[in-house]
Parts: C-alpha cells; structure tokens; sequence
C-alpha cells in the first residue's frame, strides 16, 4: 500500500507542475508569441511615385484580433548612410491607408487615429512615430490600424516624393500586433527560472519519495 501511495504521488504532483507550468508567466509568452510573428509584404517600389496595395494574409498570420502597427522595414544594406537614423533626413514622402472588408460587409476604415497617431504622412513634419537602426533592418512607424476576426485587410501606400536610396535596401511593409516589446529582454530568464524549477521541482519530489521507500523497506527488513 505504501508502494502504491509513493507512486500515486509522484504522479499527481508531478502532473500539477506541468500543467500549472502553462499558467506561468501566461501573459508575456503570449506577448512574446504576437511580438515574434509578424507579417511582411512583397517588396515596394520606392524609386518611384505610385499606389501600392497590399492585402494582408490573414491565413499566415496568426494574430485574430487587436490593435497593431504598420511599418517600412528595410536590410541594413551597403550604400545606406547612417544618416537615414533620422526620419527628417529622408526623402521619401507617402500617405497611408488602411481597410478592411468583413464577410458580407462594405469597406470599413481600419486607419487608428489619436494622440499618437495623428497624421496619415508619416513622414510629414508633423508625425512622431517610432524609428530604429538596430540590428539588420532599419525601421520606420508608418500607422497604427484595428484588426477584427473573419475580415479581409488591405493597407494602401502612396508615395508622393519617391526615395532611390531607400529603394535598394528591399524595402518591406511589416504588421504586427500590438505588444510589449520590453517582454523580450526578461523571457529567457523567466523561461530557465520557470522550467528548471520545475525540473528540479520533480527530481527532489522523485528523490523524497525514494528516500521514504527505502527507509520503508529498511525497516521492514529489520523487524
């Protein structure tokens, strides 16, 4: 009977570590899940003014529902100055539009517009919008626009001043959900703090149970 109790625990708590495990830290792997997937366009054409339409993937992308950001991504290639850390220093100039088409629906504008956004030129003086020179890609913050389940979306750029020197370094459109992006820096670390404490969580758990078991026996032996 003891045998079958040593057993019986290990297993239940054992099964309430790795299904709490999925409890832990829930929120920021779920921003790091929105965060890590994102969803680029075709290459633009920025050496030139035009319309581009883009229809967003719904069927790739796994992000339902929610705010999310659209933005100019480039490689950091040779023959782009670091001067194009500044967004006042670009040449380029377009305006930006987002819809959507739900099932059944007419056209629907999904452009977010409020303190932060408050201009559909990104590149006007008027906008403040995020920037980084990090890395292997350069990036410019073009709008923020709402995504709803069971919809098709379409984000619609005009250039009106065509910049050649952006257009070699593969420029890309890039959507993303909305999402904390300090998550990334504390992740890992929580992730080793969550995971080896489990481990080590259930080889003590195994060690105890052992050390019970044979003193069990021990004992059994001596009488």
């Amino acid at each position: 009977m003891r045998k079958v109790y040593c057993l019986a625990a290990i297993v239940l708590i054992g099964a309430y570590l790795v299904v709490g495990r999925t409890f832990w830290f829930a929120e920021l792997e779920r921003q790091a899940r929105i965060g890590s997937d994102p969803v680029f366009s075709p290459r633009l054409h920025l050496a030139r003014p035009g319309q581009i339409t883009w229809k967003v993937p719904r069927e790739t992308w796994g992000y339902e529902q929610g705010d999310a950001k659209l933005s100019l991504v480039l490689d950091r290639v040779a023959g782009l100055p670091h001067s194009l850390a500044d967004r006042s220093n670009l040449q380029l100039r377009l305006r930006v539009e987002a819809y959507a088409i739900p099932e059944g629906g007419a056209r629907a504008d999904r452009l977010t517009r409020n303190w932060y956004y408050t201009t559909d030129e990104p590149f006007s003086e008027e906008a403040r919008l995020w920037s980084s020179f990090g890395g292997d890609e350069i990036e410019y913050g073009l709008a923020g626009l709402r995504v709803y389940p069971l919809e098709t979306v379409f984000t619609v750029v005009t250039v009106t001043t065509a910049d050649p020197i952006l257009d070699k370094g593969n420029p890309r459109l890039k959507l993303v959900g909305e999402h904390d992006y300090a998550v990334f820096e504390h992740v890992p670390m929580l992730r080793a703090l969550r995971d080896g404490g489990m481990v080590v969580s259930l080889l003590l758990l195994i060690g105890l149970v052992l050390l019970a078991w044979r003193g069990r026996t021990s004992e059994g032996r001596e009488t």
